[in-house]
């Protein structure tokens, strides 16, 4: 109390900004290079709507469901919709 009293203050912390990184795996990655035009929509994507894919793909327990997902996932992208595009107003 006795500092706000004096109307003392602390010296602020130094703010950092850390780059978020997107790991993406390669079987995705691979699936996106098949198609030219669904990697570069994915490239201007910001990265909650990559996360969102790559966190939808990933998640699949078995591998056809992971393949069916990339499938689905690829053709979306060629036509430039978000992962949640059905819900949009």
């Amino acid at each position: 109390m006795k500092l706000n009293d004096e109307g003392i203050k602390l010296p602020q912390k130094a703010k950092t900004v850390e780059k978020k990184e997107l790991e993406i795996p390669d079987y995705f990655l691979d699936a996106l290079k098949t198609s030219p035009k669904a990697l570069e929509a994915f490239d201007k994507f910001s990265l909650s709507q990559k996360k969102e894919y790559v966190f939808w793909i990933s998640e699949a327990k078995r591998v056809e469901t992971r393949n069916e997902r990339m499938k689905t996932a690829i053709s979306w992208i060629e036509e430039g919709k978000k992962r949640n595009w059905k819900y949009e107003k």
